[in-house]
C-alpha cells in the first residue's frame, strides 16, 4: 500500500502527520482553550445622588474624579443638565464617604436616590 505524501493529498506541505503528532492534536482539542473563559460577573451597584453647583465641563471632571476615587467604584457618570450623578460600584459607597468627596470638589450633595 503506497501513500500519497503530496501537498494536495494531506494539506501539509508533503509532510505527513505521525501518529504521536495526531495523538498532542487530539488531546488539544479536548482541552478548553487557556484565556477564553468568560469573565466572572459580579454585581455592580448604582447608586444616584443629586448635586448641586455644577454648572460646566471642568464641574463635572472634578465631581467625577473625585468620587471615582472611592474605594470599590467603577465607573461615574454625571447629567449635568439634570444634577445626577450615577456611581457604578461593587458595594453601595458609604455615604459619608460621598458626602465628603463631593464637599471636597467644592460641591453640595443634597440627597441619594434608590
Amino acid at each position: 500500500m503506497s501513500r500519497d505524501t503530496s501537498r494536495a493529498a494531506n494539506g501539509y506541505g508533503g509532510a505527513s502527520l505521525t501518529d504521536g503528532t495526531r495523538a498532542r492534536c487530539r488531546r488539544a482539542a479536548a482541552r478548553p482553550m487557556r484565556g477564553i473563559h468568560p469573565p466572572k460577573m459580579r454585581s455592580v451597584v448604582e447608586s444616584i445622588y443629586h448635586v448641586l453647583g455644577m454648572s460646566c465641563d471642568h464641574c463635572v471632571q472634578s465631581v467625577t474624579s473625585a468620587l471615582g476615587a472611592l474605594p470599590g467604584v467603577r465607573e461615574v457618570t454625571v447629567d449635568l443638565a439634570a444634577a445626577l450623578v450615577t456611581v457604578r460600584s461593587d458595594t453601595p459607597p458609604p455615604p459619608d464617604a460621598v458626602r465628603r468627596a463631593v464637599d471636597e470638589a467644592g460641591f453640595e450633595l443634597t440627597e441619594a436616590r434608590p
